[in-house]
């Protein structure tokens, strides 16, 4: 008796939403946190079809549970949106047979509430992405500088060379367009958190 009381309460208590099934599919209990989601804690539920208990809103879910009940098969679903009227969460489902003498008496529904995981994976999945793309930013910025650089010091010859008014017209908007460049690689640079000047001694030979 000891031990049923502990068990029941494992169930009732724990912050997943919680079906027990019969073998034609129809919910002989719910705890509390499915009672909070599916009844809007209103009702037991006690009673439901799989249809009255996910709603129209989730025929997939029923769907996928009728099959199991139909094969006598245990399954899992993760990442499965259930939709209610007041919000929709991510969830992953797992569903149990409970069987006594090889025999099955009745059905396990577990439904755990991901959302909050599948946050944290997607910022933490972002975060990787935005460290590779400083990284790349870094490495491009380098491999850019070097011939802007040199299309620099060839824009200073040919204006020393002495041009008519048309190619000095045509030589500025290179030079402009150049530091457009050289502004948005620099922004790079920043980005990519690689700036800051650094001084030391060299060999110029």
């Amino acid at each position: 008796h000891q031990l049923i009381r502990f068990t029941g309460a494992r169930v009732r208590d724990r912050p997943q939403a919680v079906a027990i099934l019969d073998t034609a599919g129809i919910v002989r209990f719910l705890n509390r946190r499915a009672r909070d989601v599916f009844t809007a804690g209103n009702d037991d539920g006690l009673g439901m079809t799989l249809d009255d208990f996910f709603t129209e809103a989730n025929h997939e879910l029923a769907e996928k549970v009728k099959d199991a009940i139909r094969r006598d098969v245990d399954g899992e679903w993760h990442n499965v949106l259930v939709r209610r009227a007041s919000h929709s969460f991510l969830s992953d489902m797992r569903f149990r047979r409970v069987v006594e003498h090889s025999l099955p008496v009745g059905y396990m529904l577990q439904i755990e509430d991901v959302s909050a995981r599948e946050e944290l994976r997607r910022r933490t999945i972002l975060s990787d992405n935005l460290a590779s793309v400083g990284l790349l930013a870094a490495g491009v910025a380098h491999e850019v500088n070097n011939p802007l650089e040199i299309l620099g010091n060839y824009l200073v010859f040919l204006k020393k060379k002495g041009v008519d008014e048309e190619a000095e017209r045509v030589l500025r908007k290179i030079e402009e367009e150049a530091t457009r460049i050289q502004h948005i690689v620099n922004n790079l640079v920043v980005f990519s958190g690689a700036s800051g000047d650094t001084t030391s001694r060299v060999d110029l030979h």
